[in-house]
């Protein structure tokens, strides 16, 4: 059995179709039937990483055809406002930022970001009340 059939098996039992799947990755299901076709070794990495991750399965075992799943990375702390400082970065152009499938506004993703900052000092001060009861 090659890569590529037991890809396609592993989808149909995980998602039932490859609709399904290609729709919950964001991938054309041509683009996938292309990959299929013309073998997983003539795919960008892009596309072979975005199903590997999708699937839980190692990128590594898969591009020597097998399918295993991925190891869990580590779990590590992140600093919100750090997130935050990335998330306000990357909507200072709102044209990349897609919800339900439509670009935001400049409007939405500064209320976006705004926000999240009344939320994080809405926790400041949750945690200031304990502490006062503490």
């Amino acid at each position: 059995m090659t890569i590529e059939e037991k890809l396609k098996s592993y989808i149909l039992e995980q998602y039932g179709t490859i609709y399904a799947f290609t729709k919950s990755i964001g991938m054309p299901n041509s683009t996938f039937a292309s990959i299929v076709k013309n073998g997983v070794e003539r795919s960008s990495i892009q596309n072979i990483s975005k199903i590997c991750k999708a699937l839980g399965i190692s990128t590594e075992e898969f591009i020597n055809g097998n399918i295993v799943p991925a190891e869990e990375p580590e779990k590590e702390d992140f600093d919100i406002i750090d997130f935050v400082k990335i998330f306000r970065y990357k909507l200072s152009d709102p044209d990349v930022a897609v919800l339900d499938d439509q670009h935001l506004t400049e409007t939405e993703a500064k209320f976006l970001v705004n926000s999240l900052d009344i939320v994080i000092e809405q926790i400041r001060r949750m945690r200031e009340d304990v502490q006062k009861v503490l």
